[in-house]
């Protein structure tokens, strides 16, 4: 599921922290968000050499607009997408450890646009 966002409408709270990965037009490189209703972490994903890098290096945040509700009709049922630089496999056996994750996203593209894959939900 890849869905296209303005920045500055929809994510207006997290916009320095996308721009930090995303300032430059067609990077590849983005930032990797492990959210919960408590808290959101992110790393960018160009920083991101071995799984265990997510642990060592996640900067944690207060919960802010970490998504759109209109954008996404029913978030239970998406649980594919691209994953970053790791193979899907390794990335859903690790993601299954973090016990409150809710979203797990992957930010690309430019200042003025960035595209949104939603990769894990949890069950609850």
């Amino acid at each position: 599921m890849k869905l296209l966002v303005e920045i500055k409408d929809k994510y207006t709270d997290i916009t320095d922290i996308v721009n930090k990965s995303i300032l430059d037009d067609g990077t590849k490189n983005g930032i990797v968000i492990v959210g919960s209703k408590e808290h959101v972490g992110f790393i960018e994903s160009a920083s991101l050499e071995s799984i265990n890098d997510l642990d060592h290096n996640l900067e944690w945040i207060a919960p802010t607009r970490l998504i759109d509700p209109e954008l996404v009709c029913d978030l239970n049922k998406v649980k594919n997408a691209l994953v970053g630089s790791f193979k899907e496999l390794a990335f859903q056996e690790y993601k299954l450890m973090l016990d409150d994750s809710i979203l797990f996203l992957r930010y690309t593209g430019s200042a003025d646009k960035v595209e949104i894959y939603v990769d894990f939900i949890s069950e609850e």
